[in-house]
């Protein structure tokens, strides 16, 4: 496995954070039961496809941005 080069950037990447925000829900969401409640039941597969789509865009971080 080889990491991407700016890989100390990782957490400007929208496919980063939405990951980490999938996972945190899902941790929270058995904390909670209110939470379970309130998500839809396919909302795993909505999170998948919004981190799909994330991780096509080109993410370039903002200091590698040309104006």
């Amino acid at each position: 496995m080889k990491l991407i080069p700016d890989w100390r950037q990782a957490r400007r990447y929208w496919s980063v954070r939405l990951a980490v925000l999938t996972a945190a829900v899902a941790a929270l969401e058995s904390a909670l039961p209110a939470l379970r409640e309130a998500l839809p039941a396919h909302w795993y597969g909505l999170a998948a496809v919004l981190i799909a789509l994330a991780r096509v865009v080109q993410q370039t971080p903002r200091h590698h941005q040309q104006d």
